[in-house]
């Protein structure tokens, strides 16, 4: 059995230290999904997030998942809390292609009834892939519900690149000499000068924005 085959759900039973945790800065999470599939079932997320309520701490949530719109009462009771949801794209086909997650049109809905209940939110356009993601598009899309934006390149460890290269190959064949010129050539500037036009952009329309550049 090789790593993806399996899942393993961990239920924590005990309670977190308040002392410790006061002050601190929470990420649920970095690299794993905090709602996905199973979480509807096993709840492990919900759970965290409940022995969290009281304490006096900043907590962001990065998720991909409309699930997060049944944990809205929990959010409220929260002190500092903030969610993230993630986009890099707004069409369906390429995202259904991309990314297994739930629908862009679900994640749009998700992030709008957050923001209508008071939560704190950040549109993640991540990763951007150039001349692919419309990021000024997602902008106008999620302005009026979004509270900032956070915009990170396409990172490829190389065991990544061969796959980013292929799908680029088979999809958008047009766009193979510029991929291959970022990623077997290290050409960072393409992506420089991308985010220059979006820092730009954010800056001309007063958004609260944050940029990561890095390959």
């Amino acid at each position: 059995m090789s790593r993806g085959d399996f899942v393993d759900v961990k239920i924590w039973k005990g309670n977190f230290d308040a002392n410790k945790l006061a002050g601190k800065r929470i990420l649920i999470s970095s690299v794993t999904e905090p709602y996905n599939y199973y979480e509807k079932k096993h709840k492990v997320t919900q759970d965290i997030l409940k022995k969290l309520i009281g304490i006096d701490c900043s907590i962001v949530i990065n998720t991909k998942s409309g699930l997060i719109t049944r944990d809205i009462e929990i959010l409220k009771k929260l002190k500092d809390v903030k969610v993230s949801i993630s986009f890099c794209t707004l069409d369906e086909k390429i995202a259904g292609e991309l990314e297994e997650s739930y629908t862009v049109k679900e994640r749009l809905q998700a992030l709008k009834k957050l923001h209508e209940n008071g939560i704190k939110t950040c549109v993640n356009v991540a990763p951007v892939f150039p001349e692919i993601t419309d990021w000024k598009a997602l902008i106008e899309q999620t302005r009026n519900f979004a509270d900032e934006y956070f915009f990170e390149s396409l990172t490829l460890r190389n065991e990544f690149k061969p796959t980013i290269l292929n799908y680029i190959w088979s999809t958008h064949k047009d766009l193979y000499g510029l991929y291959y010129e970022i990623y077997k050539e290290n050409r960072s500037s393409i992506f420089d000068k991308l985010f220059d036009q979006i820092d730009e952009y954010c800056e001309e329309e007063g958004l609260k924005f944050k940029i990561s550049l890095k390959l």
